[in-house]
């Protein structure tokens, strides 16, 4: 079953706080208000069907939790490391329609081949050598 929008919402929220912990003084509310309803709308509405294309669908919270990390996490590298800027609230929502950009250069092709869920997935043992660097697996 897909995600409703308040369920998008608030694992959206979720991740945006733990990118940007000074998010974390006010509630809900008060962040959206603070970025503007419209601005923040318009980052989930981009965020979620690009996820939705990436990787399918997407019913289970700690996977999307997971996914919405990572993808953050891409974007938020590709501001610093790219423009040049700091991670402010304002540069993450300046910069939202940038995701699938920034998730690709992180994940050449992964988001194409609708394979983005795979970044979120563990390695199993038996693809582990003794080091912990992943091994291809024999067919």
């Amino acid at each position: 079953m897909p995600l409703t929008q308040a369920e998008q919402t608030e694992l959206f929220i979720i991740n945006l706080k733990e990118l940007l912990p000074s998010l974390c003084r006010g509630n809900d509310k008060q962040l959206i208000s603070k970025v503007g309803k419209e601005r923040f709308e318009e980052a989930v509405d981009l965020t979620f069907p690009y996820l939705t294309k990436a990787c399918g669908e997407l019913s289970l919270r700690n996977e999307v939790l997971a996914l919405l990390s990572k993808v953050f996490k891409c974007l938020s590298d590709y501001i610093v490391d790219d423009l040049g800027l700091p991670v402010t609230p304002k540069t993450f929502f300046d910069n939202a329609y940038l995701l699938s950009y920034a998730v690709d250069r992180s994940f050449p092709g992964y988001g194409s081949a609708g394979l983005l869920k795979a970044i979120i997935r563990p390695a199993t043992l038996s693809s582990l050598d003794t080091y912990g660097f992943e091994l291809p697996l024999a067919s």
